[in-house]
Parts: C-alpha cells; structure tokens; sequence
C-alpha cells in the first residue's frame, strides 16, 4: 500500500449533516472485516462512524467514497482507524480477581507440575497498551518477589499499532491506575512528572511484545506452549465465526492443562466444546484437557451448553472451591422412565392455561390464590420451572424470603441453567443487605446470559453504594449499550415489580454515569 498524503482537491465544502446523511458504513464494515476480522454489529454502528468522521475530518476528507479508496490503498491511515476503533478500556490490574486466582491458584498448580528450571509462559492476547502484561508480572512480583524473574515470561500480542507503541514505552498517565494501590505505584514505577509514569525496567524485561492479528492463518513459531492465557474483553470485535476460529487457534497454543482466562460477560460465548469450562474460587475459566469426551463437550446433542449453577444448601454464603470443578456434565437421568398413563386434561386445567391465570392473580396483588394455583401447577407439572421462578416471585412480594430462596433452589435442582432462579436469589440476597451473595447470584446469571441487563444493573447499583466507583459506571455503560439494542423487555423475568419505571432505565444509567462521572474527575 502507499503512504497517503494530504490533497486539498478531495476536500469540499459539505457540512458534517451532509456527510453523515452519505457515509454507508457497509463497504466501511466490509473492507475491515475482509483485512483484519473485525467485526462491527448494529450495536457498534456508533462506534465504526465516529471513527470514520473523525480520520476523515482529521484529513479534510468530505467524501466518504473518496476516504475507502484511501483505506483500500494507504495501509498506514488503515491501522490509524483500527486504532481508533479498537480503544480498549484497560488499566492495571482490571477484574482484580483474575490476577489473585493467577497467583493463588493457577500458577502454583503449574510450578507443581514444571521441571525445577522450566517457566511458566504467560500470554496477553490483545495486550492493548499493555497494562494487561505488566499487571501480570507486578502481581507475579509480589507473590513470588525477585526470584519471579526466573520463574516465568510474559508475551504480549495485539493488532493495533498504535497501541503496541504505547505498551513498548511503558509510560501511563492516571487514567492507567484506576484502583492500583499507591504503595504499588512507587514501588514499581518512576514518576516522569505531574500524572506520568513509567515503568521500571525490572518488569519492562518479563514483557516480550508482538505486532499480530488473533485472526492470521498462521502464528509465529515463539507463540507455542503457553501455559496460561489472558483473553479479555477481545471477542467482543469478532463476529460468531470469528469468536470460534480464535478461541480453536489460542487453544492450539496451550499446553495440556493450560488455562485460558476470559472476562465474566464472555465467559458462555467460548463455550464451545473445545475446552472444559470450570469454576476456580467463584470465577469460571477454561482449561485445556486432551481427554475430554464427547460427552463432556455438550450438555445435549443438538442443544446450546450452558453454564451448570453449583448446587449449594446455603446460596446466600460464598463458595468456598478448593479443587475446580468441571462445569458440564451430561443431564442427569429422568427420576422416572415409567410410562404416563394418558389422561383427559381440559383446556383450562392444562398448565399453561393454570399459569396464565396465576400471573394474573399475581399482577393483581392477589399473592395467596397465585400461591395456591402455582403449587396446583407444580403438583399437575413439577418440571414446569417457570412456575417455581413465579412462585419465589411472589413468595418476595410476600415477604417469604427464606420460602422465596427455597423455591428458587428447587428450580435449580430441575434446571440448572435457570437465569431467572439465579437472578430472584441475587435479588433475595440485596433485600437481605448481603452484598457478596447478590454479586455472586447477579455474576451467576451473566455466566448464563451475558446481555442480561438487569443484573448488569443490579451489579452497578451494588458497586456504586458501595463506593466502588469505576466498577459502577463500567456496569452501567454495559447497560445503557445493550438497551440501545432495544432489548428492555429481555430482562429474564416473568413477574417482578421492579423499583423503577422499565422505561426510564437508560435515563437513571445515564444520570448515576453523571454524577459518577464528576466524582471519578
């Protein structure tokens, strides 16, 4: 490709209305896809024109059509856009979780395994401006102190130019450390002046980086035999294919028994049979094991794999995982394979039918005769879980909160997958003041369906009473991002008088983004 540079005769005067009237983002969509597989939906529409206006406006460019034969053409204005299109929002030591499970559980169970002088090798897949990598070893540090520099090496791999600059001169300013601890900062960082840092050369030497799309037929022969990957919040730039074609090729880089580490809200997306999805101290992962059986890929021929809810006699406490758990199983055998006896059922005794006039009742404020009618239903059909979610419903509104919870258990027990059940325990657990339950229950839910905005929501008011102030408005930029898909009414339950008006969701996201906003400023 060539070098573009600037010419005033493709400038015009057409004023920003204009341009954005004319600018089809199809070819735009198309030509990104077709040289680095990125994908961007109906849901980042926003996202992929900004971009385009703003290289383009930057450029004096007023024609749309004149700016893609550039992008066809000059492969440096190209990585410019991916660069402004891929902006991730990271900092150090984001889902702090994540690193504590890398340094207490993860790592020591590999160094069990290696040869005295074998390391461990750590990969950051869309490293981004590389506080992801340099997080990995500061957490390493700490655990392991000066002997961590022989223990393991860290690779950092990302598309975007600009970006792997950034990461390469390993300066930050404040936005970067965003609830790092200032003890931390001043241990492992010289400060250059006012709100610029960089990072000292201890941690700088664990980091090796390289230039390299995820979605490249090939890898380079040094990206073999890791022993855990980080992939965060990088998916979200690939379309369904794309997800599988790169979750299957950073597998491939994995040695046995190596983890692959994704954010919470992608953890069901790669759950594609390839690896075992398990639970580690409350946060679920994949791990690579050559002896999985097909039996273990899929729940159910045929049917989508879901997450499996750990069975708890109190859900209210936190789980204590001292060894992980594989999360799918095969579906436990029928109670009963005995032939039902057909019966002659009315119409307006089936269920269904039962069910609708309970919900009825229930609107209606009439929670005894919804009750009775519900366990009626269970009585004629105990595997009709959305009845039980409707019971534990209004069992709330009746203030039976212990009933509400074992009911929600029971549900559970038939359906392990049952969002609505996991939602009603984390909304049990808020009444009751038990912040870490309702995250957990609210986090269970996202395992299960992570464009559940309503436990996005529940997690940002949590975080934000809690002063957890950037985790919170994090939570609600998710939730005002997947209501302008349209999808308010997908919020996973069937009765529930929610404190707030449904349709004033987006406008209380975006006020409490305000005020947070200010307070984060």
């Amino acid at each position: 490709m060539s070098r573009h540079t600037s010419d005033t005769s493709l400038r015009g005067p057409r004023s920003a209305a204009t341009q954005e009237r004319v600018l089809d983002l199809s070819p735009f969509r198309d030509i990104i896809k077709n040289l680095c597989g990125l994908s961007f939906d109906e849901a980042r529409t926003a996202t992929l024109k900004n971009g385009i206006q703003s290289r383009m406006s930057l450029l004096g460019l007023a024609c749309p059509a004149r700016y893609l034969e550039l992008l066809k053409g000059d492969e440096d204005e190209f990585n410019n856009l991916v660069s402004l299109l891929t902006i991730n929002e990271t900092y150090f030591f984001r889902d702090p979780a994540h690193f504590q499970l890398l340094t207490e559980r993860l790592v020591p169970a590999l160094i069990a395994s290696k040869k005295p002088a074998e390391r461990l090798r750590m990969l950051s897949a869309g490293c981004s401006t590389g506080e992801e990598p340099y997080s990995i070893v500061m957490a390493l540090m700490e655990k392991y102190g000066e002997s961590a520099r022989n223990l393991f090496s860290v690779t950092g791999i990302d598309i975007d130019s600009s970006a792997f600059e950034i990461a390469k001169r390993a300066c930050y300013n404040g936005h970067s450390f965003r609830e790092f601890p200032e003890d931390l900062k001043s241990k492992y960082f010289d400060s250059l002046g006012p709100d610029l840092f960089r990072i000292k050369g201890t941690v700088c030497k664990q980091v090796e980086f390289q230039l390299l799309n995820l979605l490249s037929e090939t890898y380079p022969v040094s990206l073999q035999n890791f022993d855990i990957i980080f992939y965060r919040n990088v998916a979200i730039y690939f379309d369904a294919e794309d997800q599988k074609t790169t979750f299957s090729k950073l597998s491939a880089l994995l040695n046995e028994n190596g983890y692959l580490v994704v954010s919470s809200t992608e953890t069901l997306a790669h759950n594609i049979g390839i690896m075992s999805l398990i639970e580690i101290d409350n946060q679920f992962l994949y791990q690579k094991k050559l002896d999985i059986g097909i039996g273990n890929r899929r729940t159910e021929s045929g049917s989508e794999p879901r997450p499996r809810a750990s069975g708890r006699s109190n859900p209210a406490s936190r789980r204590s995982a001292v060894t992980a758990r594989t999360v799918h199983q095969d579906r436990a055998a029928p109670l009963s394979t005995k032939p039902v006896e057909k019966t002659e059922v009315s119409e307006q005794r089936r269920p269904n039918c039962l069910f609708d006039k309970a919900l009825s009742l229930a609107e209606a404020k009439k929670y005894d005769q919804a009750v009775d009618l519900i366990d009626a239903i269970i009585a004629q059909d105990p595997s009709f879980c959305k009845a039980y979610t409707l019971k534990a419903s209004v069992l709330i509104n009746m203030k039976e909160l212990d009933k509400a919870e074992g009911t929600c258990l029971i549900c559970i027990q038939k359906d392990q997958w049952c969002l609505e059940a996991f939602l009603l325990l984390g909304m049990i657990a808020k009444i009751r003041n038990d912040d870490e339950a309702a995250l957990q229950h609210f986090k269970e839910s996202l395992y299960i369906q992570s464009s559940c905005w309503i436990a996005h929501f529940y997690i940002a008011e949590i975080h934000r009473l809690r002063g957890e102030l950037n985790r919170a408005y994090r939570e609600y930029e998710i939730v005002t991002t997947l209501l302008k898909k349209g999808n308010i009414k997908e919020h996973g339950l069937t009765f529930f008088p929610l404190s707030f008006p449904m349709d004033q969701i987006a406008h209380l996201c975006n006020h409490n983004m305000t005020q947070l906003r200010k307070k984060l400023t």
